[in-house]
């Protein structure tokens, strides 16, 4: 037993090999550039906002509508100098029309089959002691609405706001911004302007942006004034530049 303890005590003290020195010799990560052929992993870009570095200049300002500053030509003091003039832009309420367009011909097919099958039936003998020309009336009449929700869908609401439109403008000065609009929904009547003095205008708000328009929100810094709204406006974000500029050089 002292035999095997000695042994493994002389096992225990034997000198260890030298372990190996490292081997230097394997590759290194390469810093060289690959080859054009060779893939690059991907890498996720991210895009200036409206709040970075490069807002928008106020030369992109887009061009006056004439018809727009004529209509506000009657408002504007003698020696107010017209900056930018404008109207709502059309192409923002595209993809609105072409849902409304397709909910049009729906209702159309459908409140059409529905109606012609109870127009058959109301005109038959099963009706006989109602006068005809009674008949006749009340499905006109009961046919008016379902075809007037027809017609707004299929290109009537187009033709409103294109109204509208014509009878809107909006105007940024060297002293104030205004909005003319039509009251009644721009079917008639008079139309209603709201102005508010450019030193008094807090930071515009833009809501997204579609086909390069937006809606910008001028509201009153004081709580004062009710708000001016430019609906829909083509070069939104230059129109918001100019604001704050002169904003700056009338504070």
């Amino acid at each position: 037993m002292l035999r095997g303890a000695c042994a493994s005590r002389v096992a225990f003290d034997r000198p260890r090999a030298p372990s190996a020195a490292p081997d230097t010799t394997r590759a290194q990560p390469s810093t060289a550039t690959p080859p054009p052929h060779v893939r690059r992993p991907h890498r996720k870009t991210l895009r200036p906002t409206s709040g970075s570095c490069e807002p928008p200049r106020v030369n992109e300002l887009p061009p006056s509508d004439p018809f727009a500053a004529r209509d506000l030509a009657g408002i504007l003091a003698s020696d107010e100098q017209l900056l930018w003039a404008g109207r709502p832009d059309e192409r923002r309420f595209a993809r609105t029309d072409g849902r409304l367009i397709a909910l049009g011909v729906f209702w159309t097919v459908v409140a059409g089959a529905a109606f012609v099958g109870f127009a058959l039936t109301f005109l038959s003998d099963d009706y006989a002691g109602v006068a005809r020309g009674v008949r006749v009336a009340l499905l006109a009449l009961g046919a008016a609405p379902f075809a007037a929700v027809s017609v707004y869908c299929l290109g009537g609401h187009v033709a409103l706001r294109h109204h509208a439109r014509v009878r809107t403008a909006y105007a940024v000065t060297a002293t104030r911004v205004l909005a003319l609009r039509p009251s009644l929904g721009g079917l008639a009547g008079p139309r209603t302007l709201r102005a508010l003095p450019l030193a008094r205008v807090a930071e515009p708000l833009l809501d997204a942006a579609r086909h390069d328009t937006a809606s910008i929100e001028l509201h009153d810094a004081q709580h004062v004034h009710p708000p001016v709204r430019f609906d829909a406006v083509r070069g939104a974000a230059a129109v918001a530049a100019l604001v704050r500029v002169r904003r700056g050089a009338g504070a």
